[in-house]
């Protein structure tokens, strides 16, 4: 039964504790690239700068979204530690 089969992957893999900590960090990450740039947008790079076709913060939020984890921890880390 698929109801049977979601329950149990909502339970013990998509829900499991392990992930529900490492969610928390990553969303962390994201709140605070996002605050990072929304008050430093000079900090992004020019050709994002230079889009003034939408929102400041639809950019951001676009420039954010293309990054891979790793380059997003990496610069998580260089601006906050």
């Amino acid at each position: 039964n698929c109801d049977t089969i979601k329950n149990f992957l909502f339970l013990n893999f998509y829900n499991h504790q392990s992930l529900q900590l490492k969610r928390k960090n990553v969303e962390n990450i994201i709140i605070n690239l996002y605050k990072y740039f929304y008050t430093n947008p000079n900090k992004l790079p020019l050709d994002w700068r230079s889009n003034k076709d939408h929102p400041i913060e639809r950019i951001i939020c676009d420039y954010i979204s293309g990054m891979t984890d790793r380059y997003a921890t990496r610069l998580y880390k260089e601006i906050y530690d």
